[in-house]
């Protein structure tokens, strides 16, 4: 019908799709910048067909060796495999010594701060759910995420672990990256 919120046209179908794993932790810290995080990278068979859309879809555990540090992360999209792009930025922003998300995220704040209260054993988990058109990626086939460690203390962030060191101490998580191309 024609009433007033979502409205759905007939099905198309998936026309191709891409996952990607992580099990392994990776770290980094203010000073590397933003980082490609390995293993969560999709490459899709083809380039995408003009008028479809995409499916992106997304779960990430984050955890802190201490301090205050937020986490800026980001699903990125390319053409050639070589420049990167990304849309849809946020355009949160805090104020005093932090970074924020300072406009660089298009994943969601779920990383945020981590409390300052030496909880190093916590996982912060981030989630991604979001419909593109084919157009707005450039019909890109190549999909990646970064993150970037926000505050300038330095201390590291950590992808798929807890801060504590001791991994017997906490669960330590996985994250994933779904992309979907999908008839308009």
């Amino acid at each position: 019908g024609n009433s007033a919120g979502c409205q759905w046209a007939t099905p198309g179908g998936i026309i191709q799709s891409g996952v990607a794993n992580k099990v392994d932790t990776q770290q980094m810290n203010y000073q590397n910048g933003r980082t490609v995080i390995t293993g969560l990278s999709v490459t899709l068979g083809a380039a995408l067909t003009a008028g479809s859309k995409v499916y992106i879809s997304g779960h990430m555990t984050v955890g802190y060796s201490g301090g205050d540090p937020g986490g800026a992360p980001r699903w990125e999209f390319s053409t050639d495999n070589s420049s990167w792009n990304s849309i849809k930025l946020s355009t949160y922003a805090t104020h005093g010594s932090h970074a924020g998300l300072d406009a660089n995220s298009n994943w969601g704040v779920g990383s945020g701060y981590k409390s300052w209260h030496g909880e190093t054993w916590t996982v912060t988990n981030n989630t991604l759910s979001t419909i593109v058109t084919a157009a707005e990626v450039s019909n890109a086939r190549y999909y990646r995420v970064t993150i970037r460690q926000t505050d300038n203390t330095n201390n590291t962030i950590y992808i798929n672990r807890h801060g504590e060191g001791t991994d017997g101490f906490a669960p330590v998580g996985t994250s994933s990256l779904c992309v979907m191309e999908i008839n308009a």
